[in-house]
């Protein structure tokens, strides 16, 4: 399924109109935070029975039926509209720490 939604994105950007734009990036967004969940809860996942089967059906919708669009706009995109400060501030500190650390290991490759 990952190589057929890679290939549709492409031929997406690829495309002068921008509403298949639009719907493969929601897709990526929502598939994102999905991996992110999957990945905190995968001992949990482990014991659904037919859990990769589900997970296939799951990605199937969100392809055909436009489910990645319902689950954004009902679901992440309210999400980011209320925490949208916070995690700028968060990824601003990330930044600051990978500069800081950059500069650390650039430094002791001076030495």
């Amino acid at each position: 399924k990952a190589v057929v939604s890679t290939q549709s994105t492409g031929k997406a950007v690829e495309s002068p109109d921008t509403r298949d734009d639009t719907q493969w990036l929601t897709y990526w967004i929502v598939y994102s935070y999905f991996g992110i969940l999957e990945f905190f809860s995968d001992y949990i996942l482990f014991w659904i029975p037919f859990y990769s089967l589900i997970k296939c059906c799951f990605l199937l919708w969100m392809v055909n039926y436009n489910g990645a669009s319902l689950i954004y706009t009902r679901f992440i995109r309210p999400f980011l509209t209320e925490k949208q400060g916070a995690i700028d501030r968060v990824v601003e500190r990330g930044e600051d720490v990978a500069d800081k650390l950059d500069d650390y290991v650039q430094h002791d490759k001076d030495e």
